[in-house]
């Protein structure tokens, strides 16, 4: 959800309160990033900033390239039942979940299969500010 071309503080709030629950639950997952908004361009730059954020050394989640869904003028896109009305846009949206499963399959083809990124490259500050 976007207002003023960025991520709400409501969505910053509830996703910093699901990522404190662990120390980098995101670390080598792949992510795929969807939008939708009352405005015409449907989230391009809070999904951009949400990029950078996910892409960052902190989290390091795998962002799914080359893929940006889009859904502008989303009070008007659903129905009463919360189906997407637009055809055009369900099979954009059918196809892009299509190549994100192709892009965890292959994800997990190429990374390692242990769990020792999550063990030995914990973030901390301290390791930053050299107090470690």
């Amino acid at each position: 959800y976007e207002i003023g071309s960025g991520l709400v503080g409501s969505e910053m709030c509830i996703r910093d309160r699901w990522l404190s629950y662990t120390t980098r639950p995101l670390i080598n997952k792949p992510v795929m990033i969807v939008g939708a908004s009352n405005g015409s361009l449907g989230t391009s730059r809070a999904q951009a900033h949400l990029r950078q954020i996910l892409e960052a050394p902190e989290l390091k989640a795998l962002v799914m390239p080359n893929i940006e869904y889009l859904l502008g003028r989303s009070l008007q896109a659903f129905d009463d039942q919360g189906d997407l009305t637009y055809p055009d846009k369900v099979q954009e949206l059918d196809n892009a979940f299509g190549e994100f499963i192709d892009f965890v399959d292959l994800t997990n083809k190429i990374m390692p299969s242990s769990q020792f990124f999550e063990k030995s490259k914990q973030f901390s500050w301290r390791q930053v500010t050299g107090e470690e």
